[in-house]
């Protein structure tokens, strides 16, 4: 019993701070793992963890206190505890009670480690030999560069991303500096867009990752990488709020590479704003949503009862997208129904077209409300000046000609359902007619042909569906001898439609 509780008392580790993935954000208060125990002839063996919350530098200090005749030498191995093979990372042999291990630094990668401590002597025979040892593992803060701060790129055009103005960074010795941390600035809440391109330098990968501080111990996101066969690589990530954040580089180079002395490689930054904020007609802006879920309001203001088209581009259109869009007053109150739309394959079958969203609308102040499917996208809007020159009753009907003159109508969101707009055209002889109409819509709307007597000929809610968009439908027939009414309506409380009518032979 005496034996067993010896061999349990033999060896006392002492963790000062024991951290786990899942309590980085807790890393400021506890720094230093320590261990401590004795060893002899009968435990020649100990073993103890480590867990490292980040890619960083340790200081390792070890020493020991010989308890008996002969001198111990010691022998202190990390293994990473998530390897089959437990392969050595690091190794410090030779220890010795004149030869302590002394501030040494260490470069780890996130990660548990095993810390095996193993006793030999001179002769090679223990016994007659035993040891106190000590051994301390600060975790080391990591220190930003002397490069005061990275650029952030505003933009406002998906355009303006190009292969120019790269800022050049680069890593020192390769056993003494693969890590730098560079500080970037931000306006506003959003997304950062990141590109990188490899220089002249040979290398195997560099992994950034986003913090929110110095000590890089709060990430943000998932990290990123480029490796040297990359021409470049573009990453976007999300950023909670303005202020100043971190990225943290590491260098991950294989044994061939240990002789490199400088690695150069280039990064950009693109600020991306994910506020609610006013744009103006014709001028595009650049929008970051984190998820499909979360909106953006644009403010737009209208002088003149006029169309609204909001373009939306995707920042990715190799895949189509989708984006619902709602129409909201001055005090963001909504006046549509949510409308959901989705990207078409071009005609030339590369890539997908963007999105047009149309709204007709009398003077004041609007928000666009938009939610896309893509993080990144550009959307502009413009207003255009738009007039009615129908009738508002059958008697009043606007008289158009075939081949000659082309009526304009117009139902704003504010317009009821009970507003007619009314056209007329006459025959003199049996002719074939088609009735064109071109139209923007958000919403439902009705076209009926009627003769004079009041019969109904044509309706176009139920020939074809309604579909909103920019659309040009035809009914075409012949027409006998008389005078034809057609008659245009709005079918929903808030649809709103702007369009042209032609007669055609």
């Amino acid at each position: 019993m005496k034996k067993l509780l010896k061999k349990l008392f033999l060896c006392t580790v002492v963790l000062i701070a024991i951290f786990s993935l899942s309590q980085i954000t807790a890393f400021a208060e506890y720094e230093v793992s320590t261990t401590t125990c004795s060893m002899d002839n009968n435990n020649d063996y100990q073993e103890s963890d480590f867990t490292m919350p980040k890619d960083g530098k340790v200081k390792v200090n070890i020493s020991i206190t010989d308890k008996d005749s002969i001198p111990g030498i010691l022998k202190v191995s990390f293994r990473k505890a998530d390897d089959e093979d437990r392969a050595i990372v690091q190794v410090f042999t030779g220890i010795t009670a004149s030869s302590p291990i002394t501030d040494a630094i260490v470069d780890l990668d996130a990660g548990n480690y095993y810390v095996s401590y193993v006793l030999s002597n001179a002769s090679g025979e223990r016994t007659n030999t035993a040891i106190s040892l000590t051994c301390t593992i600060e975790i080391l803060p990591t220190e930003v560069t002397n490069i005061s701060e990275l650029k952030v790129n505003a933009i406002n055009s998906l355009d303006e991303i190009t292969d120019k103005g790269y800022s050049e960074l680069q890593f020192g010795d390769f056993e003494k500096d693969k890590s730098i941390v560079i500080p970037f600035t931000v306006d506003r809440k959003g997304g950062i867009y990141i590109s990188m391109k490899p220089s002249y330098e040979i290398f195997n990968e560099i992994k950034g990752t986003i913090y929110k501080d110095k000590e890089c111990t709060q990430a943000l996101g998932k990290s990123f990488s480029l490796y040297d066969m990359d021409d470049n690589k573009d990453y976007l990530r999300s950023l909670p709020s303005s202020g100043t954040y971190y990225i943290n580089f590491i260098l991950k180079n294989d044994e061939i590479f240990h002789e490199v002395e400088e690695t150069p490689f280039q990064v950009k930054l693109y600020e991306i704003n994910g506020e609610d904020r006013s744009i103006t007609s014709g001028k595009s802006t650049l929008a970051y949503q984190e998820k499909t879920d979360k909106k953006i309001n644009f403010k737009f203001v209208v002088k003149a009862t006029s169309v609204l088209a909001i373009d939306l581009r995707s920042a990715d259109n190799s895949k189509s997208g989708s984006a619902s869009f709602r129409l909201l007053d001055k005090n963001k109150k909504a006046i549509t129904k949510t409308s959901t739309l989705h990207s078409d394959l071009k005609e030339d079958g590369d890539g997908y077209d963007m999105m047009v969203k149309y709204y007709t609308v009398t003077a004041g102040s609007y928000y666009i409300q938009v939610s896309a499917s893509d993080n990144l996208y550009e959307l502009v809007s413009y207003g255009n000046k738009y007039k009615s020159n129908a009738g508002l009753n059958k008697a009043k009907a606007k008289s158009i000609r075939v081949q000659g003159t082309y009526g304009t109508g117009l139902f704003t969101t504010a317009d009821k359902t009970s507003k007619v707009e009314w056209y007329k055209f006459t025959i003199n002889s049996r002719q074939y007619v088609q009735i064109m109409l071109e139209f923007l819509l958000d919403g439902k709307f009705d076209c009926e042909v009627i003769d004079s007597k009041g019969t109904l000929l044509y309706q176009l809610s139920k020939g074809i569906d309604n579909k909103e968009g920019h659309w040009i439908l035809a009914v075409e027939n012949y027409f006998d001898k008389g005078t034809y009414y057609i008659k245009v309506h709005k079918s929903g409380a808030s649809s709103s439609l702007a369009y042209i009518l032609n007669l055609n032979n």
